[in-house]
């Protein structure tokens, strides 16, 4: 819990204290996001330590949710558990016309893309309603609201917001300071991006290597497609992965399948864009012979069929794949994330491999049946001879096989035994 504490009159000399305490909190922040890469704990050291260690009253940071109107509190705190909760419960909106959670000064900042402030809110029109449902925000008189940007984003990824009870809080010296502060933010934000970047990428090329040395090692075909399912639920963190293919009515059935595999359990998918059930990924993907990414269940009004059941067990986004056999339109592979918005460019190009490197497998073993078969087949016909049969190779003059009547004719029980004759020439061994 925050304490409460003494106020420095405004005078020049608190103006410096309370710079000097911002000073030291900006420095604990910048030592701190050193060993930091979760973004949910930057977010809570940065509200933690302004509130703390310094006479702010409040402050919350909040996130923009993507094809979202609201955004989203992701870290709020306060120096009154009150004034903490409602902090935690503003509704902030992206739109302008949505008045008055559109014309708050998180959202404008979002817009704008520049840092906006200090304002009053209580002399904001704005604020009327809203402290009505949350009174505890009578307290404050002065709030400033800096964007935070990620990378190249053209948008900013979050929005930092500070509140104090007085009204001359924010002097152009702590303007400028939190600001630089934020630039810190921003920078280890990019750095966990490029991080997790980095380890999303590892991951990707272990279940690429893995899935090539399954389809060299692997000759049955229901253990392959087996194996590349698990596979890819295991280094893609998908909480689902399955291999499809429809029946004379239109209906897919999984013929393999990994991860959250219940979710199956009488689920109908169709090929067919005349129904509801054939307007996800995988009928769509099927149709259009090309892969076809959902970045939400509940957000994307082509997935209300499957909605609540994707719910129950965890399933945010998903996405379908076409695999093709001798080049043929053959199955689709699906897969299924825990996490919206998760198919990113470096994603879909490993989910489009993986799903060319089944088809690779597939072929493969196709080509294995039938060199089998070929085999299987000149072995009948060599041994169905009466007449000794050699197979050799020129114009090395090696032989490669006899038929067994060979074998009996240079009284040999093996191959081994006639090497012995090879170098001979031909008339001699007839």
């Amino acid at each position: 819990s925050i304490t409460s504490r003494t106020k420095p009159q405004d005078t020049p000399l608190s103006y410096r204290l309370q710079l000097h305490e911002y000073q030291e909190a900006a420095l604990h922040i910048q030592q701190a996001l050193i060993n930091l890469q979760d973004p949910e704990e930057i977010y809570r050291l940065v509200v933690d330590t302004i509130v703390e260690k310094n006479i702010a009253i409040g402050a919350y940071v909040v996130l923009p949710e993507v094809n979202e109107e609201w955004m989203r509190v992701t870290a709020a705190e306060a120096d009154d558990p009150d004034l903490q909760k409602s902090l935690a419960q503003m509704r902030i909106s992206t739109d302008p016309t949505h008045l008055p959670y559109g014309n708050l000064l998180p959202a404008r900042c979002f817009r704008e893309k520049t840092p906006l402030g200090p304002v009053d809110p209580q002399q904001h029109p704005a604020m009327a309603d809203i402290q009505k449902s949350l009174p505890a925000l009578l307290r404050v008189r002065n709030v400033m609201a800096y964007p935070v940007f990620v990378c190249d984003d053209p948008d900013p990824f979050a929005i930092f917001v500070i509140e104090s009870d007085t009204r001359h809080h924010f002097t152009p010296a702590l303007q400028n300071l939190l600001a630089q502060m934020v630039q810190s933010v921003s920078a280890a934000l990019t750095q966990s991006r490029h991080h997790q970047q980095l380890q999303q990428l590892t991951h990707f090329n272990v279940l690429l290597s893995s899935a090539n040395e399954a389809i060299a090692r692997v000759e049955n075909e229901a253990d392959l497609l087996r194996a590349l399912c698990a596979l890819a639920v295991r280094h893609s963190n998908m909480r689902l992965a399955w291999i499809g293919q429809p029946d004379e009515k239109g209906d897919f059935h999984s013929i393999a399948a990994a991860g959250a595999v219940d979710y199956l359990e009488g689920i109908c998918i169709s090929t067919s864009a005349e129904i509801a059930a054939g307007q996800g990924p995988v009928g769509q993907s099927w149709r259009d012979q090309k892969p076809v990414y959902n970045a939400s269940f509940t957000k994307n009004p082509r997935m209300n069929p499957w909605a609540q059941r994707a719910q129950d067990f965890g399933l945010a986004a998903n996405a379908s794949l076409p695999i093709y056999r001798s080049n043929n339109l053959w199955a689709v592979l699906a897969v299924y994330h825990s996490e919206e918005n998760i198919f990113g460019t470096d994603l879909q190009k490993i989910l489009e491999d993986l799903a060319k490197d089944v088809g690779y497998g597939l072929d493969r073993l196709d080509i294995l049946r039938k060199e089998r078969e070929t085999n299987d087949f000149t072995e009948l016909l060599l041994n169905t001879q009466t007449s000794g049969i050699n197979v050799m190779r020129y114009p090395e003059r090696i032989i490669e096989r006899v038929n067994a009547r060979m074998l009996e004719i240079f009284e040999a029980d093996s191959m081994k035994n006639i090497g012995k004759f090879e170098k001979l020439p031909i008339s001699s061994k007839m």
